[in-house]
C-alpha cells in the first residue's frame, strides 16, 4: 500500500481564507476517501503561527498533487510550503510517531472546548475564528500554547446514521478542538488570561456553530454537554448504563446517568 503524509501551510493573513476554503474542499464530493487530514494553528508563547492543513493519503504523489492544487485553488493564497512525505502505513498511522516519536517530555497540562462544524464555514465564521487565532500573538508570556484544531469527518465516518452507534455527529464537516496548554513554572496569571482566550473563543463561534461538542475533549464548564456530545442518543446511552453500571462505577461529572428501563 502507497501511503503519503502531507503538509501544506499559508501565511497568517491567509488564515480565514483557508478555514473556509479547507471546509469546502473537505465536503467537496470529488475529494476522496483515500485522503484525511486536519486544519491546525498552534501559537507557542505568542509565536506566529500558520494555517496549515495536514494529513494522510492513500496513493501516489502524482495522484495527491492535483488534490492539494485544488485546496490551493480555493484557498486562493500563495502557499509557504508543501510538503510530502512516503511512509508506511504504520508510521502514516501512528499518532505518537505525529506528534515527537512516542518521546516522553514534562507533564503539559491543557484545557480544552470544542464546536461541531456542520457545514462549510460561512465567510463571517472564518473571519471570527481567525481573529480569535490572531488573539494569540498578544500572549508573549513563556510558558503557554494554544490554538486549534479541526479533524476532518466525512468518508466511512459519514456510512454509519446518527444513531447507529454513541457518536451522533457522523455528518459533520469535522470537529473543532480549541486548545491551551502550561506547565508547571507557568504564571498563574498566564493561565487564566489562556482559559479566558478558550472562554472568548468558543462564545464568538457558539453563534455560528450552535450546540454541539466533542466528549473526547470534555469541557467541565458546557451546561449542555448532554446534547452537545451525544444530541440525541443520550437517553438510549441512559438505558445502556442502567443495564451495564446500574451501581455507577464509571462517574465524573459529565458522565451518563442511568435512566430505567422502558423510558
Amino acid at each position: 500500500m502507497r501511503v503519503r503524509r502531507f503538509l501544506v501551510s499559508w501565511p497568517t493573513t491567509a488564515t480565514a481564507a483557508v478555514l473556509r476554503a479547507w471546509t469546502l474542499w473537505n465536503t467537496d464530493p470529488t475529494t476522496p476517501r483515500t485522503v484525511t487530514c486536519a486544519f491546525e494553528q498552534l501559537s507557542d508563547s505568542g509565536l506566529p503561527s500558520l494555517p496549515t492543513v495536514t494529513g494522510t493519503f492513500i496513493g501516489t504523489p502524482t495522484a495527491l498533487q492535483p488534490l492539494l492544487d485544488r485546496l490551493a485553488a480555493t484557498v486562493g493564497r500563495p502557499e509557504t510550503d508543501r510538503v510530502i512525505i512516503p511512509c508506511d502505513y504504520t508510521r502514516a498511522a501512528s499518532e505518537a510517531d505525529r506528534w515527537g516519536g512516542g518521546t516522553f517530555g514534562p507533564r503539559v497540562a491543557f484545557a480544552a472546548k470544542s464546536h461541531i462544524v456542520r457545514a462549510p464555514l460561512s465567510p463571517a465564521a472564518a473571519t471570527d475564528m481567525a481573529a480569535t487565532l490572531d488573539d494569540l500573538h498578544r500572549f508573549t508570556g513563556v510558558g503557554g500554547a494554544g490554538g486549534l484544531l479541526i479533524d476532518a469527518l466525512g468518508g466511512a465516518v459519514g456510512d454509519r446514521p446518527p444513531d447507529a452507534t454513541a457518536f451522533p455527529h457522523r455528518a459533520a464537516v469535522g470537529v473543532v478542538q480549541y486548545h491551551s496548554y502550561w506547565h508547571q513554572y507557568t504564571d498563574p496569571a498566564h493561565v487564566d488570561r489562556r482559559l479566558a482566550w478558550l472562554r472568548d473563543t468558543h462564545a464568538t463561534m457558539q453563534p455560528h456553530l450552535k450546540t454541539g461538542g466533542y466528549t473526547n475533549g470534555m469541557d467541565p464548564e458546557l451546561t449542555d454537554w448532554q446534547a452537545a456530545y451525544h444530541g440525541d442518543n443520550y437517553p438510549r446511552m441512559q438505558r445502556v448504563k442502567a443495564a451495564c453500571d446500574p451501581e455507577q462505577l464509571f462517574t465524573f461529572p459529565q458522565a451518563v446517568t442511568c435512566r430505567p428501563s422502558g423510558r
